[in-house]
């Protein structure tokens, strides 16, 4: 009997790349959470403006 792998996750790095491209020695979780805090207001703001994906690379200190 196989496992049961999620599609997304196999094709990362291969056919798709990732929605979020940061490196952070510490608070990952307090950048995590902004990111979907970013994510929820672009949804929110741009809402008719028909975006399929929000893709958020971060280069030291920056957004």
């Amino acid at each position: 009997m196989g496992q049961k792998v999620h599609p997304y996750g196999i094709r990362l790095g291969y056919i798709r790349t990732w929605k979020a491209r940061w490196f952070s020695d510490k608070a990952e979780g307090t950048l995590l959470h902004e990111d979907l805090k970013i994510r929820a207001y672009i949804k929110k703001k741009l809402a008719q403006a028909g975006i399929s994906s929000v893709e958020i690379e971060r280069s030291q200190g920056r957004v």
